[in-house]
């Protein structure tokens, strides 16, 4: 009898009819694949609009031909891979799937599909419902979706030229600021010399590299490719040196640094030093940009003051942001750094600062 049993339960599993307790076989009904439907085929996903759906998928509910409790997920890989490792979404039972556009891209990217380029694509729905019987699958449905890349590689940018503070030294090149609106965008604003300027993706490395080619910005991606011209200054003084890496546009604009405050000196605080001020160093040449190099042994949130505690910055709340805009600082206005050793830079006319991590 419990050879009979077991042999009984095996069929009906196989079969994916249902079953009694007692094993005997009830009616066996065929089974039916969910069914998949997008609302388009061409999706191509913007920053601008990452929290509005990017597409609607609709599915039917899969028949297994008795009572069962489902699992529904959705799959998505390459074309090319054809579900051999896809990216997973398990469904609620809702039979409408609204993706939004920073879901579909995180999608995407975590396939290693490259940001701006046209990737084709298949999803389908995969059923389950017990680890005993197989996985079902609805139709596959193809889609060409251009992603965006949602963060730059780099989190500072470097200046070199005739035009930059330490000329054409590659190992001295100045740390550009890297905006909060737009973290594809790194400005610098202080003073620059006449003459030329290219931007170095690296410290010390002639590639990855921005120029021009006439007037279009120009990316040097491996020393192999062309060396780009420079951008040009015409005169020295103060200006804001702006580039976007992926609009790949830039901006060179005058500035009046007349009115502003001229600080003896900038520096660091907080409980990690008893409230003692750590100075920063400016140079003769940038005297609005400062710098300091220094190891905390313990995660610790601090302040810029400068000239004593004549004015004193933080971030709005305390945030852990390795760059931003510092605020005039209340009493919880800090910026809070993780243990270890940095590049720390504040630029007083913008307020930007950078916290560089070292090796």
């Amino acid at each position: 009898m419990k050879k009979l049993l077991s042999y009984t339960i095996g069929v009906c599993l196989l079969t994916l009819a249902a079953c009694d307790e007692d094993g005997t076989n009830t009616v066996l009904k065929p089974g039916e694949d969910s069914q998949l439907t997008a609302s388009k085929s061409e999706i191509v996903l913007t920053m601008e609009t990452a929290a509005e759906t990017a597409v609607v998928f609709e599915r039917t509910d899969a028949e297994y031909g008795f009572s069962a409790a489902v699992t529904y997920t959705l799959e998505l890989d390459k074309k090319s891979d054809n579900f051999a490792s896809p990216r997973t979404m398990i469904l609620d039972a809702t039979p409408e799937v609204a993706l939004t556009v920073t879901q579909l891209n995180d999608m995407m990217l975590a396939e290693e599909l490259p940001g701006e380029e046209t990737a084709d694509v298949v999803v389908r729905i995969r059923s389950d419902v017990s680890m005993s019987v197989a996985s079902r699958y609805s139709n596959t449905v193809e889609l060409k979706v251009t992603p965006y890349i949602a963060e730059p590689p780099y989190l500072t940018i470097f200046q070199v030229g005739d035009a930059a503070e330490f000329g054409w030294d590659a190992n001295a090149a100045s740390p550009m600021f890297r905006s909060e609106a737009d973290n594809f965008t790194y400005t610098f604003t202080g003073h620059f010399n006449a003459g030329q300027l290219k931007i170095l993706a690296y410290q010390g490395l002639w590639a990855p590299m921005w120029g021009l080619n006439d007037s279009d910005v120009f990316f040097r991606e491996t020393d192999a490719d062309p060396d780009p011209g420079a951008f040009m200054v015409g005169s020295a003084g103060y200006y804001t040196f702006s580039l976007d890496i992926l609009k790949m546009q830039f901006t060179l604009d005058s500035y009046d640094e007349a009115s502003a405050p001229d600080y003896t000196g900038v520096n660091i605080t907080g409980d990690f030093s008893g409230w003692a001020l750590i100075p920063m160093a400016n140079t003769a040449a940038n005297p609005h940009v400062w710098t300091l190099d220094y190891t905390f042994d313990a995660d610790v949130a601090i302040k810029l003051a400068a000239d004593g505690w004549t004015a004193q910055w933080g971030t709005v709340g305390v945030g852990d942001k390795l760059y931003g805009t510092a605020v005039p600082a209340g009493n919880d206005d800090k910026i809070e750094i993780v243990a270890g050793s940095y590049t720390i830079i504040f630029n007083d006319l913008t307020k930007q600062f950078l916290l560089i991590p070292q090796e």
